[in-house]
């Protein structure tokens, strides 16, 4: 048994199960209170007649024995509870991101999973999207900063997202992005990275949640060699050295009134950042702060 395992419900009042001291005392000549120790400390104690000890020789020592025994038994209760706590912690750095704090992919499953049990005949929907494509943010900052990139993206991105909307997603990664603006009801999205097992997650990712070629194209190679035709989204959530690169060639794939979204970029480059917009032609409409990452919105000028 457990310590959260027990339950009280104790209706006896105490005058009923233990006697009167002063009534002992008239009694006996001597009462021996022995304490009894759990966790280093008196948990509680044994009382035991004098009077009857002194008779006896060998009493006194039964009554050693008796309190040790109940102090191991009491050790070994405490060794239990521990190597549970021990266990069930060790079960959730399985399922728990130590970092966020949220379910990892073997916790969200499990999660899931039981949802879908207890939940027999309920309609569940599922939008399952990698998140690998982060890595460049997430092994330099940690997995707390690539959340927070993303989130902040992703809130700057439905005010645009809608049907009718063209979006260009410049590294995709793992294609979350486009995905996003897919449900959202965009009508098409171009995702396009260097990376080669990137694409291939990306359009796993897309037909997962029901978007393929044409509406979800995605594209091995960097943007001047692979990308043509204009776009009403522009999307980059990379890192500030990429974005300002990208800055010289991105208004060749803006439609008129085409929005220019940029995220990943920590808050001392933001100068950087906001020099390669005014070089570029490029005005900065909206600005995001986030736990020190920036996140802008921009137009042609």
């Amino acid at each position: 048994r457990h310590w959260d395992e027990y339950k009280y419900n104790l209706k006896y009042k105490s005058d009923t199960m233990l006697p009167e001291l002063g009534t002992m005392l008239k009694r006996y000549n001597t009462i021996i209170f022995l304490p009894i120790h759990f966790q280093e400390q008196a948990a509680g104690y044994y009382a035991a007649v004098a009077d009857d000890l002194l008779m006896g020789p060998g009493s006194f020592y039964y009554v050693q024995r008796l309190v040790s025994s109940i102090e191991q038994t009491l050790e070994k209760f405490r060794t239990e509870y521990l190597l549970k706590q021990a266990n069930k912690e060790l079960l959730q750095t399985q399922s728990i991101d130590p970092l966020t704090g949220l379910y990892n992919r073997r916790g969200y499953f499990e999660h899931i999973k039981n949802l879908i049990q207890q939940n027999g005949k309920a309609d569940v929907i599922m939008i399952c999207c990698d998140m690998d494509r982060l890595k460049v943010i997430n092994d330099n900052y940690g997995h707390i900063a690539g959340d927070q990139t993303l989130k902040m993206f992703a809130q700057t991105l439905e005010k645009y997202a809608a049907p009718g909307k063209s979006v260009l997603d410049i590294g995709c990664g793992s294609g979350i992005l486009s995905v996003a603006c897919l449900l959202l009801g965009a009508d098409s999205a171009l995702g396009v990275d260097i990376d080669a097992l990137a694409v291939k997650t990306a359009k796993e990712n897309g037909k997962t949640n029901g978007f393929s070629e044409p509406r979800f194209t995605v594209l091995q190679g960097s943007t001047t060699d692979k990308v043509t035709g204009k776009y009403d989204i522009i999307a980059a959530n990379i890192v500030a050295d990429i974005i300002i690169n990208l800055c010289k060639d991105v208004k060749n794939y803006m439609n008129p009134g085409a929005v220019f979204i940029t995220s990943g970029i920590i808050e001392p480059r933001e100068d950087d950042v906001l020099r390669a917009f005014g070089e570029n032609g490029l005005e900065v409409i909206a600005r995001h702060e986030s736990g020190g990452w920036l996140c802008f919105e921009a137009r042609v000028k």
